[in-house]
């Protein structure tokens, strides 16, 4: 299997324009298993379609080899946040 990369997700958000009109991301690789997702004025706050986001983040990784996903969202509009951040980390 390919090594999980951060440009799989990094591509995979690219898409995200096709299916909404609001809603930008911005990905950063700080480490080689490390990134960071910033989803920023998406207008829809639904904690259930953030719990979505994360499973999709974490099954992309997966996809790519990655183990032991572990995904954070550090910040979500739901909670009063200005955007919702992700963290994931995993194994190689």
């Amino acid at each position: 299997m390919v090594a999980a990369r951060p440009w799989l997700v990094d591509r995979a958000t690219r898409v995200w324009d096709r299916y909404h009109d609001t809603g930008k991301w911005v990905v950063t690789a700080p480490g080689p298993n490390k990134i960071i997702g910033e989803l920023n004025e998406f207008a829809v706050r639904d904690e259930v379609f953030c719990a979505r986001l994360r499973g999709w983040l974490a099954g992309a990784v997966e996809l790519t080899g990655g183990k032991n996903v572990n995904i954070q969202e550090a910040k979500c509009v739901n909670r009063g946040h200005d955007r919702c951040v992700f963290n994931l980390v995993w194994e190689a």
